[in-house]
């Protein structure tokens, strides 16, 4: 792409775009011009057309996946190129909204114990016990970790935003250990390689899957399947859904209210008619 992706680049990040984000757009629009090997001041409808049918038809892409696709080349077309008419008509596919998969506490408890080594105990606590991304997780900074208040600072999270999340003790303590063992040379808590960047997220997720093979966990789960059980055991020990959102830190309250349907205390304290009938 040349000098258009420099441009394409340049924009992203004058819009207050993630990181991440900025890296998932120029590894979708690059894959959208490899396609065609031309450049994109050349393409226009039927292009974009013929990719979209090579997306859906050919690598039966899922909606999460398209949506990042379309969005990487309608930026590139409107901020770009300057042509929003080549994809004015493509539609933004409907993510479906699924219920969120939770942990039960002897699940976290068993994963926990089932962590291969101390960094990924300490993975697993960060995730469950502050509620914390796998990228926040990453990019935890040695500053950031503040034992006297009892939190940590995450900085630049999703939407560009700073916040706190809880530091529990038993987090602390893990971490504390990890330090002493390990002796990371700063500025990350988890440094990778080289030791002057943070740990890469596949590293995180790798072991995590050791921790979740050992753990005998048959059923779907996923590194943020911990986050999600944050959040829906506050919820059900009484912790009001302002609160959560603010420890999430969620952008609108119906991401936050997506938990009140994974929540099972009152499905469990209301019961079944079923069981209120005459026994025979």
């Amino acid at each position: 792409m040349g000098d258009l992706a420099d441009k394409m680049k340049l924009k992203l990040e004058l819009l207050g775009r993630s990181k991440h984000t900025v890296a998932a757009y120029m590894r979708y629009a690059r894959m959208f011009v490899r396609f065609h090997m031309r450049s994109p001041l050349e393409m226009g409808e039927p292009e974009v057309a013929a990719w979209m049918q090579h997306l859906i038809v050919e690598k039966q892409a899922k909606a999460d996946l398209l949506i990042g696709h379309i969005a990487a080349v309608k930026f590139l077309f409107i901020h770009v190129v300057g042509r929003p008419q080549a994809v004015s008509w493509v539609p933004s596919p409907k993510k479906r909204r699924r219920l969120p998969s939770v942990l039960s506490l002897s699940e976290v408890t068993t994963l926990i114990e089932a962590a291969p080594n101390l960094r990924s105990r300490a993975f697993i606590e960060a995730a469950y016990g502050g509620g914390l991304r796998i990228g926040e997780i990453c990019e935890l900074r040695i500053e950031d970790i503040d034992s006297k208040r009892g939190v940590l600072h995450l900085r630049d999270c999703k939407g560009g935003k700073d916040r706190i999340a809880p530091l529990p003790s038993r987090l602390l303590a893990t971490l504390r250990e990890f330090y002493r063992v390990t002796r990371p040379p700063g500025p990350w808590m988890f440094p990778g390689k080289p030791k002057d960047h943070p740990i890469r997220r596949q590293s995180v997720y790798e072991e995590f899957r050791i921790a979740l093979a050992a753990a005998g966990l048959t059923r779907k789960v996923k590194f943020h399947s911990l986050r999600h059980a944050f959040a829906t055991h506050l919820l059900e020990e009484g912790v009001d859904i302002v609160t959560i959102k603010e420890m999430m830190g969620h952008a609108w309250m119906t991401s936050t209210q997506h938990y009140l349907h994974v929540r099972t205390d009152r499905i469990l304290a209301v019961g079944s008619p079923l069981d209120r009938l005459p026994a025979k």
